[in-house]
C-alpha cells in the first residue's frame, strides 16, 4: 500500500491546499503525509505519533524528513529513578481490594460506551469528555488539594483530563488511559462505542481513583509522590492528546517517576480463546526496563494471576508519549 508520502519541496508548492501531518513512526523515522494518508496508515495498523502540533508552521514547511536537523525527542538511555526491589504494603493494598466494585465498573463502562462515538472531533466525543469530567469531579469532591483540570488542544474540542492528588513531593506517578474511540472506516460518521478500546482502561483508572478517594478525603493516607490520573484525547489519531500533555511537562521540567498506561484491560475472553491462563499483559518494548521489573514485583506480590510479557511496537498507546518526552 502506498501512503502518498510527500517531499518538503512538494509541500512548499501545495501547503496552502493540503493539510499535512508530521508523523513519527519510529525512533528515527519521520514522514510528512496528508490527513487522508494518515488515516490509511491507521487502517493498516501502522502506529505513529502525530507531532504536527509540536512544531510551528514554518518548521513543518521546512522539515526535512530524510535528514532531520534535530530530533523531536530524545529517548532515555535508562531509568532516572531507582525503583524499590520489593513491595512493603501488602496488607494495606489488599484491604483496598475489598473496595473495588465490579458493579460500578460495569455501570461506568455501560454509560461510557453508550455515546454514539467518542471520536475526538465529534460532538459525541466532546459530550463524553464532559460526562467523564463530571464523574471525576464528583469522586474527588472533598479530597484536600485535589485538582481536576481540562487540557485543551489546538484543532478539536475533546479535551484531555488530568486529576492531580498532590503528594509530599512534586514528582509524579501517573496512571493513564485514553478516552477517545474510532472506527477504521469513516471515523467521523460511524458508531464507535469503544468498550474495550479504551473504555475498559478508562473505567479501570477511574475505579482506582474511587477506591483511594475515602482515604485521601479523611486524611488517613497521603501519597509520598504526587499522583495523577490521566484521560487522554485523540490517542487514535496519533497520540495527539498525550504528546501535548507530556510536551508541556517536558517544557516545565516536571519530574515523572513512572507512567503506566491502561489500554484494553480486564478481558479474559481473549486468553481463553488463545488457550492461555488469565494474566496481566506487560508490554516490554519501548518502555522503561527498570519500571517493568518493579511492576513484576507488584504483580507477584499483590495478585493471584501472573504476568505475560509481550510487545506492541512503536507508539502503540499513550505511554509512548511519556517515554519520548
Amino acid at each position: 500500500m502506498r501512503f502518498a508520502i510527500v517531499s518538503t519541496t512538494a509541500l512548499a508548492l501545495v501547503a496552502a491546499l493540503q493539510d499535512f501531518r508530521l508523523l513519527k513512526l519510529g525512533p528515527k523515522d519521520y514522514r510528512l503525509v496528508t490527513e487522508d494518508a494518515k488515516w490509511a496508515m491507521k487502517r493498516a495498523n501502522i502506529n505513529f505519533i502525530d507531532y504536527t502540533n509540536q512544531v510551528t508552521n514554518e518548521e513543518l514547511a521546512a522539515y526535512d524528513t530524510q535528514n532531520p536537523q534535530k530530533p523531536l525527542a530524545i529517548l532515555p538511555s535508562g531509568s532516572l529513578y531507582s525503583y524499590p526491589k520489593k513491595a512493603f504494603h501488602e496488607s494495606t493494598v489488599k484491604a483496598l481490594f475489598n473496595l473495588i466494585s465490579v458493579e460500578k465498573l460495569e455501570q461506568s463502562l455501560t454509560k461510557f460506551s453508550s455515546f454514539y462515538t467518542r471520536y475526538y472531533k465529534s460532538e459525541h466525543g466532546f459530550a463524553s469528555a464532559n460526562w467523564l469530567f463530571d464523574q471525576l469531579t464528583q469522586i474527588t469532591s472533598g479530597v484536600p488539594r485535589a485538582v481536576v483540570r481540562k487540557v485543551h488542544h489546538l484543532g478539536w474540542d475533546q479535551f484531555s483530563i488530568v486529576v492531580q492528588i498532590p503528594g509530599i513531593t512534586a514528582a509524579k506517578v501517573i496512571l493513564g488511559s485514553h478516552q477517545d474511540s474510532t472506527t477504521s472506516d469513516s471515523p467521523e460518521t460511524n458508531p464507535a462505542p469503544g468498550a474495550d478500546d479504551d473504555g475498559s482502561g478508562v473505567v479501570t483508572v477511574v475505579e482506582a481513583l474511587r477506591v483511594l478517594a475515602p482515604s485521601l478525603r479523611s486524611g488517613s493516607w497521603t501519597p509520598h509522590n504526587t499522583l495523577e490520573f490521566h484521560f487522554y484525547s485523540a490517542e487514535e489519531a496519533g497520540l495527539l492528546g498525550s504528546i501535548d500533555v507530556f510536551s508541556q511537562y517536558a517544557a516545565s521540567d516536571a519530574k515523572v517517576l513512572a507512567m503506566i498506561q491502561f489500554d484494553e484491560t480486564g478481558s479474559s475472553e481473549g486468553s481463553v480463546l488463545n488457550g492461555t491462563e488469565k494474566h496481566f499483559g506487560l508490554m516490554s518494548d519501548y518502555v522503561d526496563k527498570l519500571l517493568n521489573e518493579y511492576l513484576k514485583v507488584i504483580i507477584d506480590t499483590y495478585n493471584d494471576i501472573p504476568y505475560h510479557e509481550t510487545s506492541c511496537g512503536y507508539a502503540c498507546s499513550d505511554h509512548a508519549s511519556a517515554y519520548e518526552r
